[in-house]
């Protein structure tokens, strides 16, 4: 009783972590890292500086400032900055040519630009708009045949292998079944697809559009809602297996990486979870 209550609290506490999270359109575990790490530089900071409190207040001024614009640049859609990335490559490319030219020579380089109230390193901007010019190059181009295939076999091919037991039904790609674990005791989905009342052909073609469209907007887990299958003349819920049908098989296959069926407290043998791609 104690482990239920324990695990129905930390299920919570994650539940309301990620919808923040989602809201913020923030990755979790990035976060997490930034920040350890953050720590950890302002505890070397402090140590090198021999102990220096002012240092380290200026240092968390700046961590608060790169996290203003981490958290602003989140909020913007990616599509605005698919756009915006030749713009920022061909800028990038005229400011080193002019550093080229007529940059400041500091600390034995040739790379910075004084603007007389601010310096700053061209070859920054281009760690960043190098691989959004390559993303952006590579986004509408078919990869080579050689290439998909291994793509294909590192995605654990084109079907999902499904599993029954007592009612209950799992399924991952190959190489994707960590994705169970995580499915079936830390997951909290998104959003949820209710099912009740459609036919098993229309059903299909929902869950196929729904995935698609949950894994494009950057969700993690979503639900599908089946039913247990009452209403049924065999007591079998109609509705499960044609979403298990759904998901094992192309398109709705490539945008996921496992699926099983709920916990209890999120629909039981009533619902599916499934882990998205990303």
């Amino acid at each position: 009783m104690i482990y239920e209550e324990v695990d129905s609290s930390t299920r919570r506490t994650i539940s309301q972590t990620t919808r923040v999270l989602g809201t913020l359109k923030l990755d979790g575990p990035l976060v997490l890292g930034l920040a350890l790490l953050a720590v950890y530089g302002q505890v070397v900071l402090y140590s090198a500086s021999g102990q220096d409190w002012p240092s380290v207040l200026r240092g968390c001024i700046r961590i608060g400032l790169g996290a203003t614009a981490m958290l602003a640049l989140a909020q913007v859609k990616p599509g605005f900055l698919r756009r915006l990335t030749p713009f920022l490559y061909t800028i990038g490319v005229v400011l080193l040519i002019v550093v080229d030219a007529i940059g400041y020579v500091g600390k034995g380089a040739q790379r910075w630009l004084d603007l007389g109230v601010v310096r700053f390193q061209p070859s920054e901007i281009m760690k960043l708009a190098v691989p959004m010019m390559c993303a952006w190059y590579l986004r509408e181009r078919p990869l080579p045949p050689e290439v998909r295939e291994r793509q294909k076999r590192a995605e654990g091919g084109p079907e999902v292998s499904a599993t029954w037991s007592d009612g209950r039904v799992r399924g991952a790609h190959r190489g994707r079944e960590f994705a169970l674990e995580a499915l079936e005791r830390f997951a909290v989905p998104d959003d949820t697809l209710d099912l009740h009342g459609l036919e098993p052909v229309t059903a299909k073609l929902r869950v196929g559009e729904f995935v698609r469209t949950r894994r494009a907007r950057g969700m993690r887990c979503v639900s599908v809602i089946t039913g247990y299958g009452k209403n049924s003349p065999d007591g079998a819920s109609v509705l499960l297996d044609a979403v298990v049908e759904a998901l094992r098989v192309s398109p709705a296959a490539s945008e996921i990486d496992a699926f099983a069926s709920a916990p209890d407290d999120l629909g039981g043998r009533g619902a599916i979870l499934i882990s998205l791609r990303h």
